[in-house]
C-alpha cells in the first residue's frame, strides 16, 4: 500500500508530501496506481518549482518520494493553494478508487 501524508498549515497550502510504499495493484514498472500516484506528485513539485523555485525540495531515494517547502512566508499563496487543491483532490479520487493500495492522511500543522 502507498502511504500519503500531506502537511497543511494554517492557510491549507502544502508544506510537506511524503509518499512511501508500492501499491501492490500490479508489478513495478506496470502499476497504474504507482504511476498515477506518480505523476501527480511529480506534476505537484514541478509546479511549485516555477513558483517558487529555490524554496521548494525534492527528496526521492526510490522508497520514499518527499517534497518539503521551506519558508515561503507566504509569497504565492493563492498559486500554491490551487495546487494544493488540485493534488488532494486527485490524489482523493485515486484513494477511492483504489481503497487497498493507497491511503492519504492529511494533517494540519500550525
Amino acid at each position: 500500500m502507498i502511504k500519503i501524508r500531506i502537511e497543511l498549515d494554517a492557510a491549507k497550502t502544502v508544506k510537506c508530501i511524503t509518499s512511501e510504499g508500492h501499491s501492490a495493484f500490479s508489478e513495478k514498472g506496470k502499476d497504474i496506481v504507482c504511476a498515477s500516484v506518480s505523476t501527480l506528485i511529480y506534476s505537484c513539485y514541478l509546479a511549485l518549482s516555477e513558483i517558487i523555485p529555490d524554496k521548494v525540495d525534492l527528496i526521492d531515494n526510490k522508497k520514499k518520494l518527499k517534497i518539503l517547502l521551506n519558508n515561503f512566508y507566504k509569497i504565492n499563496t493563492a498559486e500554491i493553494r490551487g495546487i494544493t487543491i488540485f493534488l488532494i483532490k486527485g490524489l482523493k479520487l485515486l484513494e477511492k478508487s483504489f481503497k487497498k493500495n493507497l491511503k492519504i492522511i492529511i494533517k494540519n500543522i500550525k
